[in-house]
This record gives C-alpha cells, structure tokens and sequence, in this order.
C-alpha cells in the first residue's frame, strides 16, 4: 500500500514537471485559443476531468458559475496534455509479446464495412432531421401567421362593435322615446335581411351578440314585477352612455403590445418550447467514449460491477454513464428525482454502517434491489411509484430525501422505538430496503426494521446504455 501510494505521489511529480516544462520551456508548443461557445469573446481555460460529465469545457466565466464542489477537478489544458503524453509512456510500455488473438484482430477487418454501414445511417439520420425540422419550423410559422391574422380579426371585431354600440344606442333612445317621426319594430322579414347582410362571420357575431344582449334587457322590461319601467329605462340608457364613453377612454390593447404581459408569455413559452426542442433533440443509443477497464464509481470495484452485471442481467455490450454523484444529503432530492425519469437506471448507495446498496431498473423487464456486501439480491417487476415521503426506486428500494425526521411518522416511530442508531438528529436521508420475505412494513420486529432501514451517507447514480 506505502509502494503504491509512494508511486502515485511519484508519478504526480513527473505530470507535474512536465506541465511545467511544456508551459515554460516549450515556447515552439503552443496551444490554439477556442471560443467558449456559450460566452464569445472568452476562451476556454479549464477543463473538469470528469469525462463522462455533460460539459468539460470551461471558460473564465464558466468558472464563475460552475459548482464550488468540482474545483478540485479542474485543470488547465496544458496540464492535462502533460499527464496524458505520461501516461502514453507508461502504457506503450506495457506491451504483450506476439499478435493480438485473431478474434480481436477480426474487429478491424471489419472496420471499412462497419463505418461505411454507420456513416450511411448517420447521413440518412441527418436527412431526415432536416426534413422534420424543416416541417416544424413550417409549422411553427404557420402558427404564429394564424394568431397574428386571428388578432388583427379581433381587433377588426373591437371597431365593429364600437360602431354598433352607437347604433345600437340611437335605436334605443329611438324605441323608448316618442320623439320624431313614428318607429315601428321591425318584422322578422326585416331581422332577416339584416343578418343576410352581414359581410362575414365578424358582422354575424356582432349582430347575434347584440341581439342576445338586447333579449335578455327585454326580459327585465316586460316582466309582470317590473315597476316604474321609466325609471328602469332611463337607468339603462345612462348605463350604455357611460361603457360607450369608457370604451373611448379605455381603448382595447393586444397582449403583444404590452410589454410587461407579451415578455411574461414569451418566457413562459420559451421555456416549454427549450423543454420540448431538449426533449427532441436527445439521440437515443448514442455512441460514447468506450473505457475498457474503468467505471466511475467510487463505492463500487470493477470486480464487483461484474458481480453486478450478472444480477442486472445485462446482455450485449453496454455503457455505464454517471448522472450524479453526493455526499450531501440535501442534494439527495435531486439525485432521486433524476432516477425516477431515467430508462436504464443505476444506483448506488453507500450507509453509515459502510455498507454499499443499490438498484438496478430496466425500464421493460422490472428491477433487481441488492447489497454488494453480502450479495443479498431481490428481483421486481412492476413500475416505481413517488409515494408520500418516499421515492419508491423499484418496489423493494425506497429512498426519501433530507426532510425533518418527523415528517415521516411511521418511520420516525420505527427509528426511536428500535434504537436505530442514526448520526443526523434534525434530518436524514432513509433507505428502505426489502430482502426479506415479508411484505414491506408488515412485520413489526426490531430485526426487519434493523435490515430495512438504512441511513444513507452517500449515492451515485449511473444511467446504463445497453447496446442491442
């Protein structure tokens, strides 16, 4: 153990000399400057060494913003080049004598045919995202052509009825006064013609809705109950006076020319519309950069994942990516919501006792819950639940997030009434796993609760790419 971490210490040593020496001896090796394509202008400066990560590129302003808990993993270009030329070093070192067996050598024989095949379904892929982004952005266009002529209607409709108020207006005082020359109620011939007259489905409804408006003001007029109908009368005239003159002072505005209002709606559906593009955009089995003898675990061997994969029951060739990776309890929340909306998910827990848990579901054949310890298994079928005060990962893994400890009663009451030992007074972070033969919660002993009941210290979660 003191050789190898002598020899760890040693090679840091020879990276970090090299670093130097290429920075400050090297003048003829000198690195190109790339944009950061999120902040033009600024260039890239760091990179995060966790290659399985999203984003690894950092500008000076990326930094800025990048979580405090990744600085220890950041790390100039320059210094990467030098520990992966060392690196190099040591691995062509490493040679085996002889040629590689011929079932590996038969892979690049292949090599032409396979990238050809894969270079022509690429193509065909790009053909037709264009053809379908094509169709979207046709059909977004047609839609906002649609609401911009349905406004400019509706603004049409607000002159309209503007007009027809006046008109409506005179009619009145023309019917509930005798003044002039004598008016008589028009015939139903004569409605009709009105209403034949109409340009279009605009006037139709200006009509009807006037019409509507003046049926239900006759209802109040020639009721048996209704008395001094004058003095009704004049209230309803003074009432239209006044909308007619408020309807001037309080001129109709569209949403989209109001700033406050048209910005409001626009985040709103710019948002839903990145979350749609996002969700479209995600390429399914994608390729990634294949590592042969590494996983990015820190709670788990290579050994044991090959103990894993056999209770995964993964066939073909596969990937395992990191999603996530926290000691901190408050960030637990998160991690288990991010499980429940991946496919193939994997995950890892470590306990106060040191034990390592964890579960594997496959989005169409179930799930399988174990403890690598000692290689305690349980297969499931059936689709995870988000239950009160817990995410159910499969139905034998149950995790909650930091919460109160009594937020939970009957897990609270489980805790206190068996001496669970747990290190976190005011919150925690539970793990509920079922190995035993009872249901879960149905047997009320201190043994099934002491093997159920798990405080969780850390958790990583991998999402699992299986080739087919």
């Amino acid at each position: 153990m003191l050789l190898s971490l002598n020899q760890r210490c040693k090679d840091r040593f020879i990276a970090s000399f090299i670093y130097i020496f290429i920075v400050h001896m090297e003048k003829d090796l000198e690195l190109a400057l790339f944009e950061c394509p999120q902040h033009p202008g600024s260039t890239i400066k760091r990179v995060l060494k966790k290659p399985m990560e999203e984003k690894i590129l950092y500008c000076t302003v990326c930094l800025t913003q990048a979580n405090p808990r990744q600085n220890p993993f950041f790390s100039p270009i320059e210094k990467i080049l030098g520990e992966y030329q060392t690196q190099l070093e040591k691995i062509y070192r490493l040679k085996i004598d002889g040629r590689p067996p011929e079932h590996l050598m038969l892979l690049l024989r292949k090599r032409d045919d396979m990238i050809n095949n894969f270079s022509e379904h690429i193509e065909l892929q790009k053909q037709k995202v264009i053809e379908k982004m094509d169709k979207l952005e046709q059909e977004f266009l047609e839609l906002i052509q649609t609401t911009k002529l349905r406004i400019l209607a509706n603004l049409e409709i607000q002159l309209k009825m503007f007009k027809k108020n006046f008109e409506d207006y005179q009619e009145k005082l023309r019917r509930h006064f005798r003044f002039g020359e004598k008016v008589d109620p028009p015939t139903l011939a004569e409605i009709y013609k009105e209403i034949n007259a109409c340009d279009d489905t605009q006037d139709l409804q200006v009509k009807l809705r006037s019409y509507l408006t003046e049926l239900e003001e006759a209802d109040l007029l020639v009721g048996e109950n209704v008395s001094h109908r004058d003095l009704v009368i004049i209230d309803s005239l003074n009432k239209f006076k006044e909308s007619i003159e408020n309807s001037l002072n309080e001129k109709p505005v569209c949403v989209v020319l109001n700033e406050e209002s048209y910005k409001n709606s626009l985040n709103f559906a710019k948002e839903k519309l990145s979350t749609f593009l996002n969700e479209i955009s995600n390429i399914r089995g994608q390729v990634v950069n294949l590592k042969s003898f590494t996983l990015e675990s820190q709670l788990a061997s290579n050994k044991e994942f090959a103990l894993l994969r056999k209770w995964m029951s993964i066939g073909g060739d596969y990937a395992v990516k990191l999603i996530a990776r926290s000691n901190d309890s408050s960030e637990f929340d998160q991690i288990a919501q991010k499980a429940l909306l991946i496919n193939n998910v994997l995950i890892l827990a470590k306990s106060q006792r040191g034990e390592v848990l964890g579960c594997y579901r496959e989005h169409t054949k179930g799930a399988v819950t174990f403890c690598i310890g000692d290689e305690r298994v349980k297969h499931d079928v059936g689709d995870p639940l988000q239950k009160m005060g817990f995410y159910s990962i499969s139905p034998s893994f149950h995790l909650t997030w930091k919460q109160k400890v009594r937020y939970n009663a009957e897990i609270h009451e489980n805790i206190k009434k068996h001496n669970l030992e747990n290190k976190h007074e005011r919150s925690m972070c539970v793990l509920l796993t079922e190995f035993e033969p009872e249901a879960f919660g149905g047997a009320d002993t201190k043994y099934f609760y002491q093997k159920t009941i798990h405080f969780i210290q850390e958790i990583e979660l991998f999402e699992v790419i299986v080739y087919k």
